[in-house]
């Protein structure tokens, strides 16, 4: 993001205020207690609206504020790292916007705006309960009755699904001698009690009690004939690309719980005295620490590159927004699971202030790994698509880049470079046809000199590696995508991918000399070293000493644990 999409990000840290104060729009108090009560944050999202945040959910060719998807998740990683309920419920009246802005006509467009701008709440209301994320298969119908439409059906674990003003629904079309035809209508909720629409009682979660998370069932629901979304393209690649960018927003849930947790946990292996020493001194924790830095610093990398790219690289969209929602969620469980080791008995509890906040965060944050496409789900996604992209890749290694793909990559992996727009239905696509810019930007890249070399060559070997298990695998016949052997590449390419990543980043910020201490040759050796663990990368205690200073010097000047320079609200160190 550039300087100004930045100072925006801290002009709503400055106005939500201190999580740590219970006077704070949005703070760690409330968000307890409305955890512990199973209440919707309905005041929370209040504060949101009167802020102007809800601007930020429509494009700003439809008259908002959202000028670069990055934005978005900026704030809701900055919402997250107080109250993930709060963010999520706010996250998915995004959801259900996104198939209006994609397929809407110019009048629904303009009717959602308004909806949107009033702090009114939507949903995307795709699963059923009988048949999860199996899409397909779903059951709600729809039929033309006179000037309208006639739907039936329910839909099931739905976030907003009570108290949200409007629900963009998948369903069928049926007509007398015609087959059924997937569609999408945009509905507003009638007033309760209404004839043809029953709300479902809410739904007992572990994590994010709070949120309305319920679903309704249709009967003889009287929906206008308006309501129908008539996009150029099938509704079904709607919701498909509908995915593919929220996906890639859910990478902010991730990064803000994360947050919290790290200074919580950081914090107390500083003031923590056990053995005759600090906590933070005992290696094993300091080790721990530096891990996570590291890795969260390679999460926040991957979520920069893959919401850039959803305005300049919507045509790999089919795999990058998998590879996010694989990648940082399971990290920030990674992390958060790590961290509680430091914690050790204090990230259990719920009732002391303030490592309370660390259990609702753990948590909360293990949604994230479910909505949109579970682990597994977007794993498959990737899959499906392993022998065009290998078969690409290969070929990329003996091609040399244009000034133009250099000109990309820089402007994807840098950290203060912008990449504003709202992607068109039909400049996105279903496959990235072997296309992977970032992957193939890695694998021309020269192993360097210097301390990184060995890594970034042990790096380049897995890559070698990897291509040729995939082209050995993909040249079997009938070889099912959701095979062990599949899965298991699919896997390893995600991990390759946040490592190239990585190393493109640290390699474009030493060539135009701008290298950054929050990615040095100590974040990228410890990051390689966490995910290569066959490869051998040393990382001494000296290394591990100097990235929990770097992550004390962000927290000690109260900056958010990111590659972006943002600076937060709140006291350095509780």
């Amino acid at each position: 993001m550039d300087r100004c999409a930045l100072a925006l990000g801290e002009q709503w840290e400055r106005e939500l205020g201190d999580p740590d104060s219970p006077h704070s729009h949005v703070n760690f108090h409330s968000a307890l207690e409305l955890d512990e009560a199973e209440r919707f944050p309905q005041g929370h999202l209040d504060a949101l609206q009167q802020l102007g945040c809800f601007e930020m959910l429509i494009p700003a060719a439809e008259g908002g504020r959202l000028t670069e998807p990055e934005q978005l998740v900026l704030l809701g990683r900055l919402v997250s790292r107080r109250d993930l309920t709060t963010a999520i419920a706010f996250g998915q009246t995004m959801l259900g916007s996104i198939p209006v802005w994609l397929a809407g006509t110019a009048a629904q467009k303009l009717h959602l705006a308004g909806d949107v701008r009033a702090g009114r709440l939507g949903c995307l209301a795709l699963t059923e309960k009988a048949h999860g994320s199996d899409i397909l298969a779903n059951e709600v119908t729809g039929r033309p009755h006179g000037d309208g439409w006639r739907l039936n059906g329910a839909k099931w674990l739905i976030n907003n699904a009570q108290l949200g003003g409007s629900a963009t629904v998948l369903g069928r079309i049926e007509r007398p001698g015609r087959a059924p035809e997937m569609a999408l209508w945009w509905l507003h909720k009638p007033p309760a009690g209404t004839d043809g629409w029953r709300a479902h009682p809410k739904i007992r979660t572990l994590g994010i009690r709070g949120a309305d998370i319920s679903g309704f069932e249709l009967c003889e629901h009287a929906a206008p004939a308006h309501s129908l979304l008539k996009g150029e393209e099938p509704a079904l690649y709607t919701v498909l690309k509908t995915l593919q960018i929220s996906r890639i927003l859910c990478s902010g849930f991730s990064l803000g719980a994360v947050d919290t947790m790290f200074r919580l946990a950081f914090d107390f292996a500083r003031k923590r005295q056990l053995y005759g020493k600090r906590v933070i001194d005992i290696p094993v924790v300091k080790a721990r620490l530096a891990q996570s830095y590291a890795r969260m610093l390679a999460a926040d990398l991957t979520a920069q590159i893959v919401s850039r790219s959803i305005a300049a690289l919507p045509g790999e969209l089919s795999v990058l927004s998998a590879i996010a929602k694989y990648h940082v969620p399971t990290q920030a469980e990674h992390i958060g699971r790590e961290l509680a080791v430091v914690l050790g008995a204090r990230h259990y509890v719920r009732g002391e202030y303030p490592h309370g906040i660390f259990q609702k965060m753990m948590r909360d944050s293990q949604v994230v790994s479910l909505f949109d496409g579970s682990t597994q789900v977007n794993l498959s996604l990737i899959a499906g698509q392993l022998r065009s992209l290998g078969e690409q890749l290969a070929a990329a290694k003996s091609t040399r880049p244009t000034a133009a793909d250099e000109a990309l990559v820089e402007r994807l992996v840098m950290p203060h470079h912008a990449c504003a727009g709202w992607p068109a239905q039909q400049e996105m696509r279903l496959s990235n046809q072997g296309s992977d810019s970032v992957a193939a930007a890695f694998l021309r890249l020269d192993v360097p000199s210097g301390a990184c070399g060995p890594a970034i060559a042990a790096l380049h070997a897995h890559w070698q590696q990897w291509l040729r298990d995939c082209e050995q695998a993909t040249r079997i016949e009938r070889l099912a995508h959701d095979s062990l052997r599949v899965m298991d590449l699919a896997q390893r390419y995600v991990t390759l991918h946040s490592c190239a990543s990585m190393a493109l980043a640290w390699s474009f910020a030493r060539r135009r000399e701008s290298a950054s201490p929050r990615l040095d040759d100590d974040v990228l050796i410890a990051y390689l070293a966490c995910c290569l663990p066959a490869a051998g990368i040393e990382v001494s205690d000296s290394v591990n000493g100097r990235l929990v200073d770097a992550a004390a010097a962000l927290i000690d000047t109260r900056r958010l644990l990111s590659l972006q320079d943002v600076e937060i609200a709140g006291a350095a160190s509780r």
